[in-house]
């Protein structure tokens, strides 16, 4: 009975090993998967990042016109006034 016992866990030690190189080959099949993903969603960020320094340049140029354009007129409202 002890026998059979070992024979019945070694067989299935035996097909648990056997299964071994398949998810090994899954895994790696994966983390290429998930590189290329990552190289995918970095060059995305990168591209969201510049928008947004963009954008952030082009406010604050619009801000700063829109000060300048205050200051110049203000002048001439309070010389006339």
């Amino acid at each position: 009975a002890r026998t059979d016992e070992l024979e019945v866990t070694i067989s299935a030690l035996d097909a648990r090993a056997s299964e071994l190189p398949i998810q090994i080959s899954e895994l790696q099949q994966s983390l290429a998967t998930l590189q290329v993903l990552t190289g995918a969603l970095g060059a995305s960020l990168r591209q969201v990042q510049k928008i947004l320094s963009f954008n952030a340049l082009k406010m604050l140029s619009a801000d700063r016109i829109g000060r300048m354009l205050q200051s110049a007129s203000a002048p001439k409202n309070s010389g006339s006034g």
